[in-house]
């Protein structure tokens, strides 16, 4: 019988707001969510928010995974980068 915590749950959320799940962050959330489908890509915009939705071949491995995919397709200001940085630099390892 396999495991079912080896198996991902779709969707899934990834980069920036991925980070700040993982790491509790209290900070807002971006107006770009991304997130890893079962199916194509597209992008679902909606209420000044816009939903980011990715194949599985754009899966991001870890804390830095998502960090990179976060400052790579994800359309991350300058705002979210400093709230990031300030709040992660007070995290204890």
């Amino acid at each position: 019988m396999p495991d079912d915590n080896s198996t991902p749950k779709f969707p899934m959320t990834i980069g920036l707001c991925q980070l700040v799940e993982k790491l509790q962050l209290q900070i807002p959330l971006p107006a770009i969510r991304s997130e890893i489908v079962a199916g194509a890509r597209r992008t679902i915009a909606a209420d000044g928010k816009t939903l980011e939705q990715y194949p599985k071949n754009y899966m991001p491995k870890g804390l830095i995974g998502n960090l990179r995919f976060a400052l790579r397709y994800e359309n991350s200001n300058k705002r979210n980068i400093n709230d990031l940085r300030r709040t992660a630099g007070s995290l204890k390892y």
